[in-house]
């Protein structure tokens, strides 16, 4: 059975909130495929560094966490507040001049499938003082975004820098369902 808004989304009618992200990061991707840098496009699960990429306590909204690691010359650190979904891996994607890129990866711990692209992405970044930086987040994804209990997918969560974006030091993503475009199954209970 099909989803009506995914039908009407199809068929040019309303904008919803998956065609306006969808073309999002169908541009986002495209700038990252065009720009030369020290990373893959395969996002990859942070590797062994030593934490086990967190947990949720089972309390609806205890957040979940990742990090804080090293990718791409900075910390990177990621937290839920979307229980029972798990931010299990960061990685800084390389080559982008004027923005932070965070491939994220979430894994749904529930027990219904969700569209992990449903849900809220934020993402704050700080330089070595502490102080926030950048404007303009967004989030989007090339990749498959439903993903039934178990199961992973990624997100690429960016936010553009007003000056030298090699003086971000430490990016912190966070997943939730404020805001008026998260409509994720997760939020509706």
């Amino acid at each position: 059975m099909t989803d009506n808004r995914t039908e009407r989304s199809r068929r040019g009618g309303s904008v919803t909130r998956r065609r306006v992200l969808a073309a999002a990061g169908v541009a986002t991707a495209g700038a990252i495929a065009g720009c030369a840098g020290d990373s893959g496009g395969t996002p990859t699960d942070g590797g062994d560094d030593g934490s086990d990429g967190g947990d949720s306590d089972g309390d609806s909204g205890t957040p979940t966490d990742a990090g804080p690691r090293t990718s791409g010359g900075i910390e990177v650190s990621g937290e839920s507040t979307v229980d029972p979904l798990v931010v299990d891996g960061l990685e800084r994607q390389g080559g982008n001049e004027d923005k932070v890129v965070i491939v994220t990866t979430v894994r749904n711990a529930g027990e219904q499938t969700t569209d992990v692209f449903e849900y809220n992405y934020d993402l704050a970044l700080y330089d070595a003082d502490g102080a926030e930086m950048g404007t303009n987040t967004g989030f989007g994804t090339t990749g498959d975004t439903e993903v039934a209990p178990g199961e992973s997918a990624a997100i690429n969560v960016s936010k553009s820098v007003e000056g030298d974006v090699s003086a971000v030091a430490r990016a912190e993503v966070t997943v939730s369902c404020e805001g008026m475009f998260a409509e994720g199954s997760y939020c509706e209970s």
